[in-house]
């Protein structure tokens, strides 16, 4: 099997943007909703750092959107 390479920091930070924007939430709301620290948002959404794949999952519930939203382009590895 193959490993699952995450498609490039930026994409999901526009993509976590726009949901969050279409949501009608602020960043401290979207933390409070995730379980998340509002700067760990505002920190994904500049594509400083980028969650796990566990709070990406929070993310998504919180937002109401499955993760593949967030993160379209896995792409499979070449790579064994």
């Amino acid at each position: 099997m193959r490993p699952l390479q995450p498609a490039p920091a930026c994409d999901f930070s526009a993509n976590l943007r726009a949901e969050r924007a279409r949501a009608g939430l602020t960043q401290a709301e979207l933390a409070e909703r995730a379980g998340l620290n509002p700067a760990s948002i505002g920190s994904y959404e500049r594509g400083v750092t980028k969650p796990q794949i566990d709070t990406l999952c929070r993310i998504a519930s919180a937002l109401g959107v499955e993760p593949s939203l967030l993160l379209p382009s896995l792409e499979v590895s070449s790579a064994a």
